[in-house]
């Protein structure tokens, strides 16, 4: 929950954003979306390093759970921009891509 709903959320909220100010594809909005949700880790992870070596959280073990969840956030950013990427090229009848 700490990382799925969120990434989830800012992916098909960017997504929109693109459809309606771009006028993008749905599928090509959620390649972005999930692109631009992928970024977001690479703000936390140094941040979280200092509080880490300043020994804040350190008993609770807070730095260290929330650097697992930027990781999945990120497993989660690049699976969905794949599974989005494989929608725009497929073809035939079976195709739920537009």
């Amino acid at each position: 929950r700490l990382s799925a709903l969120p990434n989830i959320a800012e992916a098909s909220l960017d997504a929109a954003l693109a459809v309606w100010l771009f006028g993008m594809p749905w599928v090509w909005g959620f390649m972005l979306g999930f692109i631009i949700s992928a970024v977001s880790p690479a703000v936390v992870v140094p941040s979280l390093l200092k509080l880490k070596e300043g020994r804040y959280g350190t008993a609770k073990g807070i730095p260290d759970l929330v650097l697992a969840a930027a990781s999945f956030d990120d497993v989660i950013s690049i699976s969905g921009f794949g599974i989005f990427l494989g929608l725009s090229f497929s073809v035939g009848e079976g195709s739920i891509a537009f």
